[in-house]
C-alpha cells in the first residue's frame, strides 16, 4: 500500500475497517497514556511546529504556547525530520530530560531543558501529570 493511500484511509475509515497494522500505527501515534514533554507538534520541512502545549506539562511550564518551530532535539537538528521521529525523541522515560533548541513566534532561538511526564488522554485531549 503506498504511503498516501495509507494515509487517506486513516483519515476517512474508522479504526475498525484498517488492517491489524494500520490498528497499531493508529494507536501507537495517539495512546492513552505515554511520557513526553507536553508538545503538540505539526509537521513542517524546516522541522515540527508546536500547534499547542498540553496542559500542565513541562513545556507549557517553560512557556511554550504555539508557533515555535523546534530546531534540534539534544542537539539533532530537526530539519527535514520526519514528524513521527521528533516525536519519539521528544518521548521517554518518565523523569528523563531532554534539551530543545527552538525559535520561538518572534523568531528568536532559545534553548530548554524539559522533563518527561506521564501525560494521559482525556476526553478529546491530553493532560500532564
Amino acid at each position: 500500500m503506498n504511503r498516501y493511500r495509507s494515509f487517506a484511509l486513516l483519515v476517512l475509515a474508522p479504526l475498525a475497517l484498517l488492517s491489524a497494522s494500520c490498528q497499531q500505527h493508529v494507536v501507537q501515534a495517539h495512546p492513552d497514556a505515554y511520557a513526553g514533554v507536553g508538545l503538540d507538534l505539526g509537521a513542517n520541512p524546516e522541522g515540527p511546529v508546536v500547534r499547542a502545549a498540553i496542559d500542565g506539562g513541562a513545556a507549557q511550564h517553560a512557556g511554550f504556547a504555539g508557533g515555535e518551530r523546534i530546531v534540534s532535539i539534544n542537539g539533532i537538528p530537526t530539519r527535514g525530520m520526519a514528524l513521527a521521529s521528533a516525536v519519539a525523541k521528544l518521548r521517554g522515560a518518565p523523569g528523563t530530560a531532554v534539551e530543545v533548541l527552538y525559535d520561538d513566534a518572534k523568531g528568536n532561538r532559545q534553548r530548554v531543558r524539559l522533563v518527561r511526564q506521564p501525560i494521559r488522554k482525556e476526553g478529546e485531549g491530553y493532560v500532564a501529570h
